[in-house]
């Protein structure tokens, strides 16, 4: 929703959710830092599925989608002005 809305306003960039923003700057003056833990949370072992990553379950605990997602995403609608 927030992609299709962004495109008819005609803006030239989104960052959705805004809070992806802070991550470019943590990868611009921690890179290795930055690096290692997106390998953490995403890369699992080479017999583990996917669904196992720890970023997934983490998402997956508590609802935690709700809380790091916003409505534009999670909604099927798309607002037209």
């Amino acid at each position: 929703m927030a992609i299709a809305n962004s495109a008819c306003r005609g803006d030239w960039h989104l960052t959705e959710p805004s809070w992806m923003r802070m991550t470019l700057l943590w990868k611009a003056v921690f890179p290795e830092v930055f690096e290692w833990c997106s390998q953490m949370m995403l890369i699992t072992g080479p017999e583990t599925p996917s669904k196992e990553a720890i970023g997934k379950k983490i998402l997956d605990f508590n609802g935690a989608k709700r809380l790091l997602y916003p409505p534009s995403i999670r909604s099927p609608k798309v607002e037209v002005d």
